[in-house]
């Protein structure tokens, strides 16, 4: 049986629809015409950072409970950023990640449950 997604262990994402994306992977190239404009090679600069990005709603009952959930996620974005392991809740998980931004993508809507969406990034620095 699957745990809960979460990120060192702690439930950022609630039990509203998340999905996880996983960014590009490989090398990042800079053209050699930003040191040499009549140079049209390229040179590697070292591996991407690994980007996932989380990207769901929240649900809750109340203003005052939605509140509290995102006090929980605001006090998770540390400076510098805590690294800990990312898991999706399916078997998925990215080691050394740290937690780099929360934003919310829309108004919160208010009916039976107050919702509101979200897009959270995940980094592994490549220090």
């Amino acid at each position: 049986m699957a745990t809960a997604a979460s990120f060192d262990t702690v439930d950022l994402f609630g039990t509203g629809p998340h999905r996880f994306l996983e960014g590009p992977r490989g090398e990042h190239v800079v053209p050699r015409a930003v040191i040499d404009a009549f140079d049209p090679s390229s040179v590697p600069a070292g591996e991407l950072e690994l980007i996932v990005r989380v990207e769901g709603t929240l649900f809750a009952a109340s203003d005052l409970l939605l509140d509290e959930q995102i006090e929980v996620i605001m006090n998770t974005l540390d400076h510098p950023p805590r690294i800990g392991t990312l898991a999706d809740g399916l078997g998925h998980e990215w080691s050394d990640m740290s937690f780099t931004r929360f934003e919310r993508t829309e108004p919160a809507r208010r009916g039976r449950l107050v919702t509101q969406a979200y897009r959270m990034d995940f980094r592994r620095f490549t220090i």
